[in-house]
């Protein structure tokens, strides 16, 4: 799984791809449905990952070796 975060003046917060699929998938989709159909091929999971980063500023975080 992967992790993203991003930065705000309450701090750093971390999300997994679960979590944003979760919290951010319902609301994404019926955005984008109305503008482009629900048999678009632009309304995909990758799609609204790409719009929760670039909204977010968000990055990937990258495993830390132990």
């Amino acid at each position: 799984m992967k992790y993203y975060s991003y930065q705000d003046p309450d701090g750093t917060h971390t999300f997994s791809t679960s979590q944003i699929f979760d919290q951010y998938w319902p609301y994404w989709y019926s955005k984008m449905v109305k503008k482009y159909g629900p048999d678009s091929p632009l309304v995909n999971w990758e799609s609204c990952l790409n719009d929760w980063i670039t909204v977010h500023w968000a990055y990937e975080e990258r495993p830390t070796e132990k």
